[in-house]
C-alpha cells in the first residue's frame, strides 16, 4: 500500500481506522496477562490517534503495529488481530445504541 505524504493532515478513512484500532488496543496491553516488564523497562506512553497516523507517514501499518509492540503498547499477536478487535468492538458498541 503506498503512503501518501499528507496522511497526517488527511488520513484515508481505512487509515483512520487503522488508528483508531491501534489507539484502542494500547490500553488492553497495560492489563495483558503474562505482560512483564523490569524496574528499568518503564511502559510507553501510550500514542494519540494523531501521533499514530503520523507515525504511519512513510511507512507501513505493519511497521507502526510493530513500533507499538516493542516498546510494550500492544498485546495483540497481529495488526490483524487489533483490527479484528477493533471492528467486533465497535460492531457491539452500535448494537447497544
Amino acid at each position: 500500500m503506498h503512503q501518501s505524504s499528507s496522511i497526517a493532515q488527511h488520513p484515508a478513512p481505512v487509515d483512520r481506522r487503522i488508528a483508531l484500532a491501534l489507539h484502542a488496543a494500547q490500553g488492553a496491553a497495560t492489563s495483558a496477562p503474562g505482560l512483564t516488564l523490569t524496574q528499568h523497562e518503564p511502559l510507553a506512553q501510550p500514542r494519540t490517534v494523531a501521533e499514530i497516523v503520523e507515525m504511519a507517514e512513510g511507512r507501513g501499518w505493519s511497521q507502526v503495529f510493530n513500533a507499538l509492540k516493542s516498546k510494550g503498547l500492544l498485546a495483540e499477536q497481529t495488526l490483524g488481530h487489533v483490527v479484528a478487535q477493533w471492528l467486533a468492538s465497535v460492531e457491539r458498541t452500535d448494537l447497544l445504541r
